[in-house]
């Protein structure tokens, strides 16, 4: 039998025995076979696993608020993360402004509990405390794991496997943690190995634009131990910090790229401010994005696919983002619509199918676009 194409259309998934609706009344069945929350029922006593290595983790600190001093701007998101700035980062921005390494180590210890890690978290760890909002977020952690098992075809172990880096929270499956967003997050990486080795063999080079802490470079290296591919991610200079903190510890070979240049060395993941998106130097082979292209102000988002069609050039571009306008009056942010991208002529969309995982509310679509032979 021939090869699968990595750009075919997603199965419909296959219904296994714990297949369960999204539901906020009723209890997966997963939950009576003993997975259960870990670390966050009020209450509850619990003991926290300590991360080991402290005095590497502040050294990583140090690094990140040398970084910060280097890079001496003043804080720019636009769209949904300037309201995401403005009222709900301020402890982690004011730490980071100061290049205060001790409130910077205070804040990564505790990441995911912390608001540094506020809107690129699917819920909050406040949510997940809170008895009238807990059992949705579960239930969508135990959807995403059936919904997981059906489109990758993969065993849980090693892959839904959360680090403990920064006290995450979720749902216990054996020895292994299942957080919000992992299970995405192996998908997408899964589906972009796939894409990479069509593309190049012996090493194609992903750029990825608006990162969240790092959760989908992680599960690709996971997925290739070769370790021959390289990442690049493209955010906002205090979300860089993020990722750069969480990858470092879970021992991914990180590098900041200040100035916009990529440096050939041993570095898997390279992070590049967003406002020096054009001086990327080197030769991209698929752009990928989850979510932030939505919630951009539409500018950038041109400014974005300016950069595709014009300088990277990439052979696929992959994202998920909405396309169906549920907060038309927000005063935060009107989502830009998926369908309005601006994608340009030389690229073919291969597909467009509804995105199968937790958060969103139904307006979240996946697109694969490839270029064409011509262009």
């Amino acid at each position: 039998m021939p090869k699968e194409p990595a750009y075919c259309l997603p199965k419909f998934p296959r219904r296994h025995q714990y297949t369960w609706p999204r539901v906020e009344t009723q209890t997966h069945p997963l939950q009576a076979d003993g997975h259960d929350l870990k670390c966050s029922v009020p209450g509850k006593k619990v003991s926290f696993k300590t991360e080991d290595g402290r005095e590497r983790r502040i050294g990583i600190c140090k690094t990140i608020a040398e970084a910060s001093r280097i890079y001496s701007k003043e804080y720019a998101a636009d769209g949904e993360w300037k309201w995401l700035n403005e009222n709900r980062r301020a402890t982690y921005l004011s730490a980071l402004q100061a290049s205060d390494t001790d409130a910077l180590f205070q804040a990564f210890s505790s990441l995911f509990r912390h608001d540094a890690s506020y809107g690129i978290v699917t819920g909050t760890y406040a949510d997940f405390c809170d008895t009238t909002k807990q059992k949705s977020l579960i239930n969508g952690i135990l959807c995403d794991v059936d919904t997981w098992l059906d489109y990758t075809n993969s065993t849980p172990e090693p892959y839904l496997s959360m680090p403990d880096v920064g006290m995450p929270y979720g749902v216990q499956f054996g020895d292994n943690l299942v957080s919000p967003d992992l299970c995405r997050h192996d998908y997408h990486a899964e589906k972009i190995l796939g894409l990479a080795e069509d593309v190049n063999t012996s090493g194609a080079t992903v750029l990825e634009i608006g990162g969240g802490y790092g959760g989908v470079a992680y599960q690709l290296f996971k997925r290739c131990p070769s370790k021959k591919h390289r990442w690049i991610i493209v955010d906002l200079f205090e979300t860089l910090c993020v990722q750069y903190y969480w990858l470092s510890c879970c021992g991914i070979a990180v590098d900041f790229a200040i100035d916009g240049c990529i440096k050939h060395d041993s570095a898997l993941v390279t992070l590049v401010p967003s406002d020096l998106a054009d001086k990327i130097n080197v030769h991209v082979d698929i752009v990928y994005n989850c979510n932030s292209f939505s919630e951009m102000a539409r500018s950038s988002v041109e400014n974005y696919f300016d950069l595709m069609n014009k300088q990277w050039k990439p052979s696929y571009i992959f994202h998920q983002n909405s396309d169906v306008l549920l907060f038309p009056d927000s005063p935060r942010h009107v989502e830009v619509l998926a369908s309005e991208f601006p994608i340009g002529k030389s690229y073919q969309e291969i597909y467009r199918t509804l995105s199968p995982w937790a958060g969103g509310n139904g307006r979240y679509r996946e697109y694969l676009y490839k270029k064409l032979a011509s262009a």
